[in-house]
């Protein structure tokens, strides 16, 4: 998790991180029912919240796909993923405006 001062030195820098996305717990197996990280529920369908272990909750990121330009604005309301090296996963609904739900992956710039 990032401290207050590194955030700060992050503002205006961008990053590239890869990302996958999160479903609903009827789909995905990994995405346990209930209540996100900051307690709030998870909404697989709308393109604004993501989780990260690196960013605290509450972290505004606008996300950007340089592989089509594409971009959202998205909100950090849960801890994860945990696979890998990955650093943000977004909900179905942000990787569906992104255009890289059916890839599941994709290096996103932050």
């Amino acid at each position: 998790m990032k401290t207050i001062s590194e955030m700060v030195a992050l503002v205006g820098k961008d990053e590239i991180l890869s990302a996958s996305h999160y479903d609903d717990c009827k789909r995905d197996r990994y995405n346990p029912c209930g209540l996100t990280s900051s307690g709030e529920k998870f909404r697989p369908k709308d393109a604004d919240n993501a989780a990260s272990p690196i960013y605290p909750n509450g972290t505004i990121l606008l996300v950007r796909n340089p592989d089509n330009g594409l971009s959202a604005v998205v909100r950090v309301n849960n801890a994860g993923p945990y696979w890998g090296k990955r650093k943000l996963d977004v909900s179905r609904g942000t990787a569906d405006k992104l255009g890289f739900a059916r890839r599941g992956v994709a290096k996103l710039e932050v």
